[in-house]
């Protein structure tokens, strides 16, 4: 397995992310350059979270007992130029960061609906994920709107394997 340029980006932002969704920085103040040796195990009994630390794991990122190693700015950092060494494709990662992300939002979150209607639906973009989006829409992943974004089919296999959509 082989990244290009921007798949690398795209690999370490989706990382970043999944770790903040985990530590759930959208409902508690935790400052980010302060993570070391916190919980990032999510609902860690559920099949899909366990597969997340698995994948987090595997880069290092938290240990066995699902506790971070490192700061999350020192994420980026660490997965360097070359996120290939941890055999984890692109696919895989995309589905760990749906996951959590879309666990822990609010149910009266806009982008219940919207992620659940699949392409087509556009949907507002969380501030702290518009790098990411910047990212998935320049590899097809999803489409920017004004304000927001809808998914495309290329995300299709990944939000269906995770259960949250089969509307592709």
């Amino acid at each position: 397995m082989q990244f290009d340029p921007a798949e690398k980006k795209l690999f370490r932002e989706l990382v970043v992310q999944t770790v903040l969704s985990l530590l759930r920085v959208d409902y508690r103040e935790i400052d980010p350059s302060q993570t070391k040796g916190l919980y990032a195990g999510g609902h860690a009994d559920y099949s899909d979270f366990q597969r997340v630390g698995s994948v987090l794991e595997w880069c290092g990122i938290i240990d066995a007992d699902l506790r971070m190693q490192m700061h999350v700015p020192e994420i980026a950092d660490h997965l360097g130029d070359d996120p290939e060494r941890f055999g984890i494709d692109l696919p895989w990662m995309i589905e760990a960061f749906l996951v959590p992300t879309w666990n822990y939002l609010p149910s009266d979150s806009p982008w219940q609906d919207a992620w659940r209607s699949g392409i087509g639906t556009a949907f507002p973009i969380q501030e702290r994920l518009e790098p990411l989006f910047d990212h998935l829409s320049g590899l097809g992943y999803a489409e920017l709107t004004d304000g927001g974004a809808m998914w495309t089919l290329k995300m299709g296999p990944a939000m269906s394997g995770v259960g949250i959509c089969g509307i592709f």
